[in-house]
């Protein structure tokens, strides 16, 4: 992780974190702090990132969160909220990707959690749903050849 200017603190404050017993508070004043991380990932790959994120709603204030260099995430002079989890999707183009976090909050804190990086996966149907979906195509081809069948019937004279 790498820090760059504007003060961040780690609490162990309860009233902190979103959950666990660590949160991060972010709050330079006067300028833009970022803080950063290069991950390993594989080129071509998605990857779901996620974040949850507090501001005690003071002005001026900003916060960003860019994967790669290109925007997750601004937010600019925002009323205070509560945490609020942060959800995003993207390809990664090489074999690092830089996630990093800008804030400014004059004179209060942003409050930054539970920051994750995984790669998606592909979802794979379970059997049990193929199989219903193999009964279901053997339904419909049945009820096709059913209608197709022409009916004929004969009558005979008494």
């Amino acid at each position: 992780m790498c820090l760059k200017p504007g003060p961040a603190r780690v609490s162990e404050s309860s009233a902190a974190p979103v959950s666990g017993s660590f949160g991060a508070f972010f709050g330079p004043i006067g300028s833009v702090g970022t803080i950063s991380q290069t991950i390993a990932t594989v080129a071509g790959q998605t990857y779901n990132i996620s974040f949850w994120l507090r501001a005690d709603g003071r002005t001026p204030n900003l916060f960003s969160a860019d994967w790669d260099g290109s925007s997750l995430t601004s937010i600019a002079n925002t009323a205070g909220f509560a945490y609020t989890e942060f959800n995003f999707s993207r390809l990664a183009t090489s074999g690092s990707t830089v996630l990093s976090f800008g804030f400014q909050h004059d004179p209060a804190f942003f409050r930054l959690d539970n920051v994750s990086v995984t790669a998606a996966t592909a979802a794979v149907p379970e059997p049990s749903t193929w199989a219903m979906m193999l009964l279901g195509f053997l339904a419909v081809g049945a009820a096709m050849r059913s209608s197709r069948v022409a009916r004929t019937r004969v009558r005979f004279a008494i």
